[in-house]
């Protein structure tokens, strides 16, 4: 016996839930990853990854590229009419979710950071 297909209301609502989840979270995440400390060797003139900003532009490219793509995979699950349309809206929730590990790991490593415990 197979499951039933989702109903396309069904699939739009996960969709719009997930990517919303997504985003948010990964928003957040980028903001307070901002804070943290830096591991920074002790030489002078100190590298560029010791400066105060260094996961400043690494945050902000990848926070914008993950609301554009946050938006666009909303846009195209709103529109959605066709099988066509929700696999495409599907294939921009998974390109969502690269964008946003690549996004956090970029962010996290454009310096040395400590994990405080």
């Amino acid at each position: 016996m197979t499951a039933p297909a989702p109903s396309l209301a069904a699939s739009r609502r996960r969709t719009a839930v997930l990517t919303v989840i997504i985003a948010v979270a990964t928003v957040v995440l980028l903001w307070l990853m901002q804070g943290m400390e830096t591991v920074c060797q002790a030489i002078y003139p100190a590298p560029a990854s010791c400066a105060a900003d260094a996961r400043r532009v690494p945050g902000l490219v990848s926070g914008a590229a993950t609301i554009a793509l946050a938006g666009a995979t909303f846009v195209t699950n709103a529109v959605a009419a066709s099988p066509r349309a929700r696999t495409v809206a599907q294939v921009l929730l998974g390109g969502l979710v690269v964008v946003a590990i690549l996004g956090l790991g970029w962010t996290l490593g454009a310096s040395g950071f400590v994990l405080g415990w």
